[in-house]
């Protein structure tokens, strides 16, 4: 078996992408706009129906990320209307936002936190 020597010259392909992310992720210009939130848009909590029980923003629907994959085409058929997805915790929103990208609905935003989607759509915490 022969070893070879560590050459600072040659990147790892997957050293080169982790560079390039955490180089996106901390850079302070951002890559694209925030996004506008509309008055009547779709609101999805993908927290549990306890977690929803508890809190949630006002006029939120409960879409458990658990029946998400099941469920989201009867609760939004429009894949053109806007869609706010939150979860706000272990990345759920995220995890939803980009599976609905993927069945090509063309206007997600996640909006991670319940506090943070209240306070751009301008609702209550009920």
């Amino acid at each position: 078996m022969q070893l070879t020597a560590f050459s600072p010259t040659r990147t790892h392909p997957f050293s080169e992408y982790l560079m390039n992310w955490f180089g996106k992720l901390f850079s302070e210009t951002p890559s694209e706009p925030p996004p506008t939130y509309k008055e009547n848009a779709v609101v999805l909590d993908v927290r549990s129906p306890s977690e929803f029980a508890l809190t949630h923003v006002e006029g939120a629907l409960n879409l458990p990320i658990k029946k998400f994959g099941k469920s989201y085409a009867s609760v939004v058929p429009d894949k053109a209307r806007q869609m706010v997805v939150y979860g706000d915790a272990e990345a759920r929103s995220d995890v939803a936002t980009q599976f609905l990208k993927l069945q090509r609905y063309t206007n997600v935003i996640d909006g991670q936190s319940a506090a943070d989607v209240a306070r751009h759509l301008n609702r209550k915490i009920v």
